[in-house]
């Protein structure tokens, strides 16, 4: 934890490697508050002001600090972020730290407070607009190794940072691409409107009355309690994670009564249709493997006609027609696909064999896709715990 009061010891938590010394922050720098300005009394330029954020709220044709300068967030809910420049800024809601060049490398000396961020931010005084003041990082204690080691560490740190940023650049392509490969799988297995269909292959209307129908849901008043905790499942969004590109809905969070399902808009959806969001976030798509209703944003389809089609084809079917979904959705507080522009959305539809082999197929191949997925996922997890361990290290004397 960063002390705010340092004895004339200089009390710390750990013994120094041999030759280092501890130092307060405020005897081996020069701390000084920013110049306030605002965006209105900038002169247009390329020079940055650093303020309150992690990033700089504006640019101006003037600097107030030059040469390498580290800066610490002084106001806000990133108050205490901690930033290094090698080139001019203008310094406004920060506090800047000059180290003495003949004591303490700026590079060493971000290392060392970026390792500590999270208790900068615990520096933090005040509710409403918290701060961190220069006053509040004087007595910092830092370990002190010799100007050559401290110029060391700070290389090899470069060196070791520089491959764990290419290590990530890398595991993030690898993830975009795995993430897009569901979408690759959809497109490959089934056409698009327009596209020539296959022999026995037909179009069909999600508002084709001899195969589907087409549901909408609704929400008993909440302040009625008969209303609810019923015996009657009732979907929300909540129900279907945003992480999974088709959930099978076996229970819900919520439960309303008969007497909430007759005094509303919603409706019982049979076992077995397919339940997609439709209003503010589109494209949600579950399958629901019990009878339940749902609120208003939902348009679920129900399968009429057993025989003609099954709902893990259509569920992967109408993944594919999300886009055109929320072209179509309309609303100025939020977009909805209203039930009658839902209704007119087509998918093709092969013969019922052809769409179990089909559904199986993409089942096993997302399947595949979702564990790469979070494969990388936990690489980068990791890729990311690599710069603390680095810095922890250097400032263990252990590189």
């Amino acid at each position: 934890m960063i002390a705010t009061s340092a004895s004339p010891d200089m009390q710390t938590d750990s013994a120094l490697p041999a030759g280092w010394r501890w130092a307060r922050l405020g005897d081996v720098c020069e701390i000084t508050k920013g110049t306030s300005i605002t965006k209105k009394k900038t002169i247009p330029g390329d020079i940055p002001v650093i303020a309150g954020g992690q990033k700089p709220p504006y640019y101006h044709s003037e600097y107030n600090r030059d040469g390498e300068t580290i800066t610490v967030s002084a106001s806000g809910a990133y108050a205490g972020f901690v930033s290094y420049h090698d080139y001019p800024i203008f310094a406004s809601d920060c506090s800047t730290i000059k180290p003495q060049e003949n004591l303490l490398s700026a590079k060493f000396l971000f290392a060392l407070l970026k390792s500590k961020q999270d208790e900068l931010y615990g520096l933090q005084i005040g509710s409403g607009q918290p701060h961190v003041y220069p006053r509040d990082l004087v007595n910092i204690p830092i370990p002190l190794p010799p100007l050559s080691e401290q110029k060391r560490i700070a290389r090899v740190l470069d060196e070791c940072l520089a491959l764990v940023a290419r290590a990530k650049d890398a595991a993030e392509a690898q993830l975009e691409a795995a993430v897009a490969l569901p979408g690759a799988y959809l497109r490959q297995a089934l056409p698009a409107e327009g596209d020539d269909l296959p022999a026995g292959w037909k179009w069909a209307r999600l508002g084709d009355s001899d195969i589907f129908s087409v549901v909408s849901g609704g929400t008993p008043k909440s302040q009625i309690d008969e209303y609810w905790n019923g015996g009657i499942h009732w979907i929300t969004l909540v129900d279907l994670p945003a992480t999974n590109l088709i959930t099978e809905i076996t229970d819900t969070k919520r439960t309303i009564s008969e007497e909430g399902l007759r005094n509303s808009a919603a409706r019982i959806i049979p076992a077995n249709s397919v339940t997609v969001s439709s209003r503010a976030t589109i494209g949600r798509i579950g399958i629901n493997r019990i009878p339940l209703a749902t609120n208003q944003g939902f348009k679920s389809v129900v399968i009429k006609d057993a025989s003609r089609a099954i709902p893990e084809y259509v569920a992967f079917a109408l993944t594919q027609l999300v886009p055109i979904m929320e072209e179509l959705a309309s609303g100025s507080t939020y977009k909805e696909i209203i039930k009658s522009r839902f209704e007119k959305l087509l998918i093709p539809l092969p013969p019922l064999d052809e769409q179990e082999r089909i559904a199986s197929d993409l089942d096993a191949r997302i399947a595949v896709a979702g564990t790469l997925v979070s494969r990388v996922r936990d690489q980068l997890d990791a890729i990311d715990a690599l710069p603390g361990a680095y810095l922890r290290q250097a400032f263990a004397g252990e590189i």
